[in-house]
This record gives structure tokens, sequence and C-alpha cells, in this order.
């Protein structure tokens, strides 16, 4: 191997986020003169309402690409990316030219490993306008802007905003199977698997797990939905959860494109990483933004249109709350101090996602 740094560079890639713990990436390495990394989506590993024309997958790939970058001038290596390099290829999603640089740590590499969703509550303490503004800068590109929002009667809002991601899940038989699917119950399923979400690090306590596991069932999700309206409690209960967060954090672009949610997936990162390095915990509440990529129509390839009408309304008042005028949302998180600390999900392993040329 030219670059003995390119597998340490990997490992910091496979730990970038994904929905559903999905891990849409796939890495072709070339070794020569230069190592050129490709970054590839893999179009099968992510098939949800959520990922609809790959708007979440392009989203985590540009977080995976973000990690890459963080992690490669610790190892000597200069990074050159070019983005959707090829036009007839449209799974190449990033081409990385990497060459021999002075060993310099990125002020945010030794975050990448204690990245973790925190679904625990948070913190409700004002940060320091210099945390704030950090945050904002990390996420901060040509493409992309960081919405930072701090008031208690807004997180209010933005919890059930959050939280509109539950009700429709619960209430959509699709959604439902999909999720359930990507619950690992057991720590020897969650090593199996490599994928999906080990159910410990939901962070629920004892009577949520337990509804949770009734609810697992289709049908009974179901009956409980008509005769206790049980997605709603859910929602409920999630949205005062939400609330609990020192800021929220809202990362736009002036599109919606492929191009533009990669671009939304390394702001995210960034300001994830700052977070992290910041002393803070984040969790994303995504569903509902990438929720409103799903056609408005009952039916196999669409919402109903009372759930779409949710999630619709849900995504006209994050513009009022955090301002921005003509832009498109591609994140949504919450950060704080956690009172709990988080559990890790599994990744595949670098040799299980790359091929080395």
């Amino acid at each position: 191997m030219n670059m003995p740094g390119i597998r340490r560079v990997l490992e910091a890639a496979i730990r970038a986020p994904s929905g559903d713990n999905a891990q849409p990436w796939r890495f072709v390495v070339h070794e020569g003169p230069e190592t050129i990394l490709e970054i590839w989506l893999d179009p099968d590993a992510d098939t949800s309402f959520y990922n609809r024309d790959n708007h979440a997958a392009y989203f985590a790939l540009g977080a995976c690409v973000e990690n890459i970058c963080t992690a490669a001038s610790s190892e000597g290596i200069h990074t050159q990316v070019a983005v959707f390099p090829t036009a007839h290829e449209k799974m190449l999603v990033a081409r990385v030219v990497c060459t021999t640089c002075p060993v310099s740590e990125h002020p945010r590499a030794r975050a990448i490993v204690g990245r973790v969703t925190n679904r625990h509550p948070y913190e409700i303490d004002a940060l320091p306008e210099s945390v704030l503004t950090a945050l904002t800068e990390a996420g901060r590109s040509d493409e992309t802007q960081v919405h930072i929002m701090t008031k208690r009667e807004d997180a209010k809002i933005l919890g059930h905003i959050a939280a509109t991601n539950e009700y429709v899940m619960l209430g959509d038989e699709r959604l439902h199977r999909f999720f359930f699917e990507h619950i690992n119950w057991t720590q020897e399923e969650d090593a199996k698997k490599q994928t999906g979400f080990f159910v410990a690090s939901l962070a629920l306590p004892p009577p949520a797990l337990l509804g949770f596991k009734i609810a697992r069932s289709w049908k009974r999700c179901s009956l409980l939905n008509t005769y206790l309206h049980f997605n709603k409690i859910v929602a409920d209960q999630n949205a005062a959860l939400y609330e609990q967060a020192a800021a929220f954090c809202c990362v736009t672009t002036s599109e919606e494109s492929p191009r533009a949610a990669f671009a939304a997936g390394r702001a995210f990162e960034a300001c994830w990483l700052e977070a992290q390095k910041q002393g803070l915990q984040v969790q994303p509440l995504m569903g509902t933004l990438f929720l409103r990529f799903a056609s408005p129509a009952a039916g196999e390839e669409g919402l109903s249109p009372e759930a779409f009408e949710r999630v619709k309304e849900g995504v006209s008042q994050l513009q009022s709350i955090f301002g921005y005028v003509g832009r498109k949302p591609y994140a949504l998180f919450r950060v704080g101090k956690a009172k709990k600390e988080a559990v890790y999900t599994q990744r595949l392993s670098v040799d299980a996602v790359t091929t080395w040329k």
C-alpha cells in the first residue's frame, strides 16, 4: 500500500452518520503515483421513504467525505475533492486525490471517534456566544448556511416539528415496517448485522421500551393508534424530550439537488464534530425534513395526504423560526450537554465496504 494512512482515513470515513445507520457508502482505492479514493453510493443500502431520490444517502456521503478530509492531514495526506466527477456515472459521488503533505492535525480530527448520537435529555443552560459562532462557522460554505435558535418558546415548536416524524412513522405501515426491521434487539444481533440500531442506543426508559416492543407488530400498533392514539402519545412524549436542548441548529442550502444534499451532509458533520470538540452532544432530528421528498399521494408510492400535510406544515414552520428566506432545510439537530452517555452503533468494517486496486 503506497499510503498506509489511507486505511486509517477510511476508518474515520465509516464513522460518519447515516439514516437508520444504513451506511450507503462504498469505496474504491486506486494506488499509484497518486492514491485516488472513490466514494460510491450503494443504491441498495437505504431503500426507505426517507431516502426518496437518494437525498438522505447523498447527505450521508457528504458527512463521510467530511470525515475523510478532517482525518487526512493527521496521516500526512492532502485531499482534493471532486464532487460528481463524471456525468455518466451517477453512483460515483466523489473522487478524492490523495497526495503526501506534512502531518498536521485538523482541530476537529479527534472528535471523529467520540461523535455519537445522544438521545438523552440535555441541559438547557445557554451556550456561550463563542460556541454558537464556532458551530455556525464550522458548517458555513459557498453552498451551506447554519442557523441557530436558542429561544425556549421556539424549542417547544421545534420539538413538535421533529416529532412529526414519529407520528407519521407509527401511523404508516411501510414506514413502521422499515423502522422496526432496522432495530437490533440484542447485542449479538447488532454485532452480526452491523447496520441498523441497537435498541439500547435509542435511550428508551423502561415503560417506553415495553410499549416499543408491543408496537413492533403493525397489527398491534394499528389497533393502539385507533383506540388510544398511540402515535400521537409517542410523538408528544418525544417532543417534550427534544425541546430539552441548549440550542437547535438548521443547515440550509440554496437548492434541493444531489449536490446540495452532499454539501449539507458535509456541513452537518462539521457542525457535529465542532460540537463534540466543544464538549457538547448532538441528536439529529431529520425524519420530518426527509419525508418532505415523499409523494403527497396515498398508496404504494407516497404518504397519506394527512401525513404529508403535517410534514409540509412542519418544514414551513422552520423558515419562520430560523429566519432564512429562499433556502432549503436539509438538517435539523439539537445541541447541549447530555445528562447520560450514549450507546454507539455498529459499523461495517473497512474491508467490507472497500475495494483495493
